[in-house]
């Protein structure tokens, strides 16, 4: 969250946010970080080498799969 801050209060300060939805900006930022954190806890604790996700999937390789 320390890294949102300033450009949270600079933001909501040029667009005349009030208090609360300045706060409710913070704490998504901060929900957002605590989310990434957790998915690479639960990566290294599965002792999965890397995390993966499907855009990073090779479809051409395996053509018999539907990319929808």
């Amino acid at each position: 969250m320390s890294l949102h801050v300033n450009e949270v209060i600079d933001f909501s300060v040029r667009n005349q946010m009030s208090f609360v939805d300045t706060l409710i900006k913070l704490t998504t930022y901060e929900i957002d970080v605590r989310e990434q954190n957790m998915m690479h806890a639960m990566v290294k604790v599965g002792a999965f080498p890397h995390l993966k996700e499907i855009k990073d999937f090779d479809f051409s390789f395996q053509p018999s799969i539907n990319e929808q």
